[in-house]
């Protein structure tokens, strides 16, 4: 988990923790075992996250049973609710979250338990037609036993560079998910969330010279769909500084140096080989992205390692990982409250109700 974001973000953010290849070791490992790795989640969640604010956890390739008595779902909520974690399941199709509807079941008591309802996560294919949409929203919601009242709907377009390219633009973009949400007028859903990335899968190395950037495409998408004002409001959603469909890598590997550091509008993304991290500091200071990017801890690392020129200050691959997430979290919620000010969605960004429940910025 990255560095705690600031008060005022953490207040109007939602985090959403996925679980990445862990059917492997679900299946292979004595239910003892598998509680305390799981505790381990738990706990590392409460500790990078906090227990005064929701998370969403989506474990969609767990299976849907493990060792023992019981699906891993459901132990691993028993776990979170020990932690003091205020966790909310996320479910989907049961193409999705399959086979049966064992996933679902789990999610379903689950949910009954806990009272807090849960999120649907829909994917590009099922929402781009109304008619699925609706369809694939009661179907899960006969199965886990919710309402709209205590449903949040994810409308998750994933990686937009695996969109075919006739539909990988602002226009086409815009009008998919402004029908969806027409068709989701009568509803009274708790909330509606756009989520997306144009984060790669791969970039080059670039250290000594320029950073690859990229246009954030979901933002201007969001942006438009904020300023109509017949639609609802939507939160905004995205992966942070990672690509949407990455796995954990199976044994042991020595990544690479990376800085991402994210704007309103695009990513500047400095790569180069393991051990080169202080020369992308350099790189990232001489191109004007570090002194240009928000004031927060994850950039305030980055100039101590420059400014140290010390590979003590470094750190690990996580570390790495922490500091862009961080900085990636600040300027993404500063750009939206600004957004939703200036589209007349709130009065000013200190009207941000302080229950990330309730707030509609940022998931």
């Amino acid at each position: 988990m990255c560095r705690r974001p600031s008060v005022r973000r953490s207040a109007e953010t939602v985090g959403l923790l996925s679980g990445g290849m862990v059917r492997a070791w679900i299946e292979d490992e004595p239910q003892e075992t598998l509680r305390e790795r799981l505790a381990g989640i738990a706990t590392r969640v409460a500790r990078g996250w906090g227990t005064a604010r929701p998370i969403y956890f989506d474990f969609s390739l767990f299976p849907p049973t493990g060792p023992g008595e019981g699906s891993p779902i459901e132990l691993l909520f028993a776990v979170a609710r020990q932690r003091r974690l205020v966790a909310i399941p996320v479910t989907g199709p049961p193409e999705d979250r399959g086979p049966g509807n064992h996933y679902l079941r789990s999610i379903r008591h689950v949910a009954t338990k806990d009272g807090r309802g849960l999120a649907i996560r829909l994917r590009y294919s099922t929402f781009s037609y109304p008619k699925d949409l609706i369809g694939a929203l009661d179907m899960i919601q006969e199965q886990v036993n919710v309402a709209d009242q205590g449903t949040d709907l994810v409308l998750d377009l994933e990686s937009l560079e695996r969109l075919p390219e006739n539909e990988r633009n602002e226009d086409a973009l815009c009008d998919v998910l402004s029908e969806a949400l027409v068709a989701l007028r009568p509803r009274h859903l708790r909330s509606v969330i756009v989520c997306a990335s144009s984060f790669p899968e791969k970039t080059p190395r670039t250290v000594g010279g320029d950073p690859l950037r990229l246009v954030r495409l979901e933002v201007p998408v969001w942006r438009a769909l904020v300023h109509q004002s017949k639609l609802r409001t939507v939160l905004f959603g995205d992966y942070g500084v990672v690509f949407p469909q990455e796995v954990d890598p199976e044994g042991r590997v020595i990544p690479p140096s990376k800085i991402r550091l994210s704007t309103a509008t695009s990513h500047a993304l400095f790569k180069g080989p393991p051990g080169a991290y202080l020369e992308l500091c350099q790189d990232a200071y001489r191109t004007g992205d570090l002194p240009e990017a928000v004031t927060c801890w994850g950039t305030r690392e980055i100039w101590a390692c420059l400014r140290c020129n010390s590979a003590k200050k470094v750190g690990n691959a996580s570390s790495l990982v922490a500091r862009d997430t961080n900085a990636h979290i600040e300027a993404t919620v500063r750009s939206v409250c600004a957004d939703l000010v200036q589209a007349g969605r709130i009065d000013s960004a200190t009207s941000v109700p302080s229950e990330p429940w309730l707030q509609e910025l940022l998931f």
